[in-house]
């Protein structure tokens, strides 16, 4: 109903604690902000229930548990416990969830995992993709009757559809007069939804091919309609394809780079983000995109930046990193030698050589520390082909 924000705020982190990433919900009127988890380890990504009495978040290292609270504060139950678990998502009537998770042979698959409150235990979740490769943010659609996901599995990530039931067979389907444009008319959120479970992985039906590919997806109020950011090698715009298959149409032309891709339940426009993260809004049928115009002032210590940028990262690594003996280092006094120097750095690139420094003691390979927003030199192709017969 938009009265709350559940958010991960490390605002309590003491000077030896890895973790201390907790979720709090804040009432959006009156700002007041309260404590949802407690304990040493990190939280992530929590996200409501479709009727706000209940939150999903991950937890641990690596966020390999699924956990359930209510929205307001309580006992927690752990739903799920999987490698690397991401992607957290409810269905429309709240009895279910869906997330992505690794396996030991380096695949990424959805499953799906009932919820109960009224029964303890951690119930089995299911594979309902099984396939050796990549699929990833899985995504319900509002009438509780498909659930999406983008996959590898085609050599590009597209959208692919899951039928929560068998889709009937066209031939006992009675003729309908195609439908012409109609005004845009928000489903009922299932009470309950039906799922038949049995060889569920065998009916993922592909819906978009895009030689591009598509970055991310969601999925229009009626539940009729897939919005999706893909490009055609120049230009980064929006597509549209229907959410039983058909053709793939763009919906707009003027380069929006669009990004995290959101529909909210009662709405006929979707919601995204585009260059310098501005907030825009478009009509579902496509056309010119509007801006959120809005300013604000901030004011920070730069030094203060450098501080906190030094104890989350020494943070991070103490909680993330493979080997809890840390090869052997102490590092709370890694901390307590390195971190003095921040006093002294003058350029984020002075604050990078004392990581490297720190990651040159802890000698582990494929560590690092830059800027994401750094400029990258590409590197041009020849255009030509080599004969391997010459």
């Amino acid at each position: 109903d938009g009265k709350l924000v559940a958010f991960v705020s490390n605002r309590k982190l003491s000077p030896t604690d890895y973790g201390n990433y907790q979720v709090y919900v804040s009432d959006v009127e009156s700002g007041d902000i309260r404590q949802i988890t407690t304990g040493e380890e990190r939280h992530y990504d929590p996200v409501f229930s479709p009727d706000g009495k209940w939150l999903a978040f991950r937890r641990g290292v690596g966020g390999k548990y699924l956990v359930v609270v209510p929205a307001g504060g309580g006992p927690e139950r752990i739903i799920a416990e999987d490698i690397y678990l991401a992607d957290i998502t409810w269905s429309p009537d709240g009895k279910w969830l869906a997330y992505s998770a690794d396996d030991i042979q380096a695949s990424r698959n959805i499953f799906l995992v009932p919820f109960d409150p009224g029964r303890s235990g951690k119930p089995e979740p299911l594979n309902v993709t099984k396939h050796f490769g990549w699929s990833g943010r899985p995504l319900f659609s509002p009438d509780g009757k498909n659930l999406l996901f983008l996959t590898g599995r085609t050599g590009t990530t597209q959208v692919f559809r899951l039928p929560l039931k068998p889709d009937p067979d066209p031939d006992d389907k009675p003729y309908e007069e195609p439908k012409k444009d109609e005004e845009m008319k928000p489903v009922e959120r299932p009470d309950a939804m039906d799922i038949d479970l049995y060889l569920i992985e065998e009916r993922a039906k592909q819906l978009t091919s895009l030689p591009a590919g598509v970055g991310d997806f969601a999925i229009t109020a009626d539940g009729r309609t897939v919005l999706l950011q893909s490009s055609d090698g120049r230009f980064s715009d929006l597509w549209s394809v229907p959410v039983e298959g058909g053709d793939t149409r763009r919906i707009t032309s003027g380069n929006e780079r669009p990004y995290s891709l959101y529909f909210p339940p009662r709405s006929d426009k979707l919601w995204f983000l585009g260059p310098g993260g501005s907030i825009r809004k478009i009509a579902a049928g496509g056309g010119s995109s509007e801006t959120l115009s809005f300013s604000a002032y901030v004011t920070y210590d730069k030094r203060a930046q450098l501080y906190e940028m030094f104890d989350e990262a020494w943070a991070t690594l103490g909680a993330e990193f493979y080997d809890p003996a840390m090869h052997g280092l102490d590092w709370r006094a890694i901390r307590e030698k390195y971190r003095p120097l921040t006093a002294y750095v003058a350029t984020k690139e002075d604050f990078y050589d004392t990581w490297a420094r720190i990651l040159g003691e802890l000698k582990a390979s494929h560590t690092g520390m830059y800027a994401t927003d750094r400029a990258i030199r590409a590197t041009g192709a020849l255009g030509v082909e080599f004969d391997e017969t010459y």
